[in-house]
């Protein structure tokens, strides 16, 4: 099942990245591995997994045009995104009718896994955004595809 793929874990990290720069406005910001273990209060994995998925899930986001990236680098000790800012497709997103995502789900969608500072609630909450994130993008490219 979904539930067992690291693609719920994966949403989580995008709904706290989403909801990271939501809380930032249009400010441009940088973000480097020490942003990703701050952000990330729920983690799977050990610090150099939380630190690839992080990095991954910006990628991603840069390639569906959620947000732009002034300049990125890699580097020996990690990487560096710089002057991250949301694009209009990120605001749009934000931006998007909440009530899709239901705050009251019981149990969490990362499966089998418990953390102290967080909920189940909390982390099934940005898990679901990061899912609606998810089918959002591909309603979108698929109407721009359409037109």
């Amino acid at each position: 099942s979904l539930q067992d793929t690291a693609l719920p874990y994966h949403h989580y990290t995008l709904g706290k990245i989403l909801f990271f720069l939501a809380n930032q406005g249009l400010r441009r910001v940088n973000f480097d591995q020490s942003d990703a273990m701050d952000i990330m209060d729920f983690r799977r994995g050990d610090e150099s997994e939380v630190l690839a998925v992080f990095h991954d899930v910006l990628h991603f986001m840069m390639n569906e045009q959620i947000i732009h990236v002034s300049r990125y680098r890699l580097h020996n000790s990690g990487y560096d995104f710089n002057g991250v800012q949301l694009t209009a497709k990120g605001l749009q997103l934000i931006q998007a009718d909440p009530s899709k995502i239901d705050k009251s789900l019981s149990g969490s969608i990362v499966a089998n896994t418990k953390s102290s500072e967080t909920t189940s609630t909390d982390t099934s909450y940005y898990g679901k955004w990061g899912e609606f994130a998810g089918s959002f993008i591909a309603s979108v490219t698929k109407s721009l595809g359409s037109g």
